[in-house]
């Protein structure tokens, strides 16, 4: 019934105070408490915090207990950290499922992905900074412009000087510049910190020997071990 309501009718529930629009009378629940309300669930172990008791359970159990789940296709090594990944991983990897943007040959796995892609470039939306001129197309672009430049927030780098405006940001500085290379092509000496790209390796400069390739995993994923310690926002009166 929910997917009628949004889909067809494109009835959606809205907040009365900030104009906020969601799914679910649910979803604007947890909106209320959490940005009204103040109501937010942390995690005794580390910084993080979040807006749902289920994605705090979801973090405990990924990153302090270590809990993953191993894809179960022949010479794939993929662990999720939820069983909610693990089915997409399987959808997209091993299904082969896409979604096909009508207007351009834009292609993505997830509808919220497709939306941001046809919001951004074929409808022209954009959120606008209400203390300068900046314009962005995505909403985490204009929180993590705001964050930076003017509520002086920034995720720096334990290895160097780096500093990010967002943590996922700060995640693939860490493993492309920090990261070591984690898997390897058991036919040669071609090496990747991506398990996908070794794959993709295989595929087109070893066809003959595909069926019978085991690709080898030398490390850990350097940002699962990392994420084990949540990166701590810095205010720029902090970091002078």
């Amino acid at each position: 019934m929910n997917h009628i309501r949004v889909v067809h009718f494109k009835i959606v529930e809205k907040c009365k105070k900030c104009g906020y629009e969601c799914k679910s009378k649910s979803e604007l629940k947890i909106h209320h408490q959490a940005e009204h309300l103040g109501i937010t669930y942390s995690c005794v172990k580390c910084s993080y915090v979040s807006k749902r008791k289920s994605k705090l359970k979801q973090h405990i159990l990924s990153v302090h207990k270590g809990v993953r789940f191993s894809c179960s296709e022949p010479n794939c090594d993929f662990q999720a950290t939820t069983n909610y990944n693990l089915k997409r991983h399987y959808k997209v990897t091993h299904g082969g499922f896409k979604l096909q943007c009508d207007l351009c040959t834009f292609t993505a796995t997830q509808k919220t992905h497709l939306k941001k892609h046809i919001d951004a470039k074929h409808n022209g939306v954009s959120y606008d900074c209400d203390r300068c001129n900046f314009k962005a197309n995505l909403k985490q672009g204009l929180k993590g412009h705001q964050n930076t430049k003017h509520n002086g927030i920034s995720y720096g780098c334990t290895e160097c000087d780096y500093k990010a405006s967002q943590k996922v940001n700060l995640s693939t500085h860490v493993s492309n510049v920090h990261g070591k290379d984690l898997f390897s092509c058991a036919l040669c000496d071609f090496k990747s910190k991506s398990h996908g790209y070794v794959l993709k390796h295989i595929k087109r400069l070893h066809k003959a020997f595909c069926s019978d390739l085991k690709v080898k995993e030398i490390l850990a994923k350097f940002v699962i071990n990392n994420s084990k310690k949540e990166p701590e926002p810095v205010l720029a009166s902090e970091a002078n």
